[in-house]
């Protein structure tokens, strides 16, 4: 009988600091991101002056938390810092769709989801070629750039001016 040894080596250990914005100077910190689901796929990351939160890094992980309401809410939030009702140019409930839970959640999803089916978003395509082209273009002039190409789409498919 042949006998094997193994020699447990322990990861590199990463500073890790999702809420510092040095962590986020040069864009996201994949670096920390990639450690994270290698590593610690599921990580808790101490807060200071607040409660903390779970780091969940994997998609796996991410798509069944999200479907999951009952072990997992997003009440009272999912941000880090909520905003202050006392602050300049607060409207009210700052409440996003992605921090509700079912069925608040569902209600709302109801009210929108058809303009994100086949049909209604047919009519985007053109709009998101456009802007496209023109951030791909400003892409190549400017390669640090890059960190801003979600913006643009995101606000004109739901409707907001750019």
């Amino acid at each position: 009988m042949i006998e094997c040894q193994t020699t447990y080596i322990s990861p590199k250990k990463m500073n890790i600091d999702l809420l510092s914005p040095k962590s986020f100077k040069g864009g996201h910190p994949h670096d920390q991101y990639d450690w994270l689901r290698e590593h610690d796929p599921v990580f808790w990351h101490e807060e200071p002056e607040g409660p903390g939160f779970w780091a969940v890094t994997t998609h796996k992980d991410v798509y069944d938390i999200g479907r999951n309401a009952a072990a997992f809410s997003s009440e009272p939030t999912i941000m880090i810092q909520d905003p202050d009702p006392k602050q300049a140019n607060f409207s009210g409930d700052a409440k996003m769709m992605l921090m509700m839970d079912p069925p608040e959640h569902t209600t709302y999803r109801k009210l929108i989801s058809r303009e994100f089916t086949q049909g209604p978003a047919k009519h985007y395509t053109a709009r998101i070629a456009e802007l496209a082209t023109r951030i791909l273009d400003a892409v190549l002039e400017k390669p640090n750039a890059i960190s801003s190409l979600r913006s643009p789409v995101k606000c004109h498919v739901s409707s907001l001016p750019i």
